[in-house]
C-alpha cells in the first residue's frame, strides 16, 4: 500500500513538473511573438523559436517554420511592444509618442453666420499600456464668433494636459480622448482685438489607423470649450469706431486630423 502510495505521488508531481514545463514554455513561445521586416519587402508573422547572429528561425501563422538570414532583416516588432495586424502593419502600445493635429469647425458654411474655428496641437507623450496614453500639449486656437450682429474674433494660445484610452485594438482602433489646460488671449498687431484668456476643455473619440511606418493616421471628432472675455473695435458704415465687449463661453464641435509618431 505505501510503496502503491508513493507510485502515485511520483506520477503526481511528474505530471505537475510536466505541466509547468509546458505552461512556461507556452509562455515564452508568446511573449516571442513577433513581425519580422526583411530588407526585400516580405514580412512573417509568427513565434521565433530561435535566433542568433546569423539567422532568425520563425514558426509563421501558417505554420511554416522558417529560418531568415539576418543579413535580410531589416527591423524587428515584437508582441510586448505592438499589436499586429495583416499586411505588416501594427500599433504601438507602450513608450514615448508625439503628434501633430489639426482642426477646425465650420459652422458658419450651413448658416451663413461668421462662425468657425481653426485649431492646431502638437502632443508629447506616453503610452501605458494598450489602453492608456496620456500627454502634455501646446497649441492654437482661432476663433470666430457672432455677438450683437459683430463678428468678433478670438485667439489663444493653449497649455493643456491630454488622456485618451482605447476601446478596440483593430487595425482601425477606436478611443475617447479628453484635454483640460488654459486658454491665454492674444491682442491682434493693430491693437483692434483684446480678449483675455480662461479654462478650456475639449472631449470626443476618434479612430486610429495601424501602419507600417512610424507614422499612424488619426482622425477624431470632439467637443471644444473655452471661456473669455475682452474687447474688440469696428468701424460702423459711417466711419464711426463701434466698441463691443463680451463674455462669453465658446462651444462648438471639433474635426480634427492628425499624425502620431513613435
Amino acid at each position: 500500500m505505501t510503496r502503491y502510495l508513493y507510485k502515485t505521488l511520483l506520477r503526481i508531481v511528474a505530471v505537475l513538473i510536466l505541466t509547468m514545463v509546458v505552461s512556461i514554455d507556452c509562455f515564452g513561445q508568446e511573449s516571442d511573438e513577433a513581425m519580422i521586416y526583411c530588407r526585400d519587402g516580405s514580412v512573417y508573422r509568427g513565434m521565433i523559436v530561435s535566433e542568433n547572429s546569423k539567422t532568425i528561425r520563425i514558426v509563421t501563422i501558417e505554420n511554416d517554420t522558417l529560418s531568415v538570414s539576418q543579413a535580410n532583416v531589416k527591423k524587428v516588432k515584437r508582441s510586448g511592444d505592438y499589436l499586429f495586424h495583416s499586411k505588416g502593419k501594427t500599433h504601438d502600445i507602450n513608450g514615448f509618442f508625439w503628434a501633430i493635429n489639426i482642426g477646425f469647425n465650420a459652422a458658419g458654411m450651413f448658416t451663413g453666420e461668421e462662425i468657425g474655428s481653426e485649431h492646431f496641437e502638437l502632443l508629447f507623450g506616453w503610452r501605458f499600456n494598450k489602453q492608456w496614453s496620456v500627454a502634455s500639449g501646446i497649441g492654437s486656437e482661432f476663433n470666430f464668433n457672432q455677438i450683437g450682429g459683430f463678428s468678433v474674433q478670438t485667439n489663444f494660445s493653449s497649455f493643456f494636459l491630454y488622456g485618451r484610452y482605447y476601446f478596440t485594438d483593430g487595425r482601425p482602433r477606436l478611443f475617447a480622448y479628453s484635454r483640460l489646460g488654459v486658454g491665454i488671449g492674444q491682442s491682434n498687431e493693430t491693437q483692434t482685438l483684446d480678449n483675455a484668456g480662461g479654462i478650456q476643455w475639449q472631449g470626443g473619440g476618434g479612430v486610429h489607423f495601424a501602419s507600417r511606418k512610424r507614422a499612424r493616421f488619426i482622425i477624431s471628432l470632439g467637443y471644444y470649450m473655452q471661456k473669455t472675455n475682452g474687447t474688440q473695435f469696428f468701424l460702423d458704415g459711417f466711419g464711426n469706431e463701434v466698441k463691443v465687449d463680451f463674455d462669453i463661453l465658446i462651444t462648438r464641435p471639433i474635426l480634427k486630423l492628425g499624425i502620431e509618431f513613435g
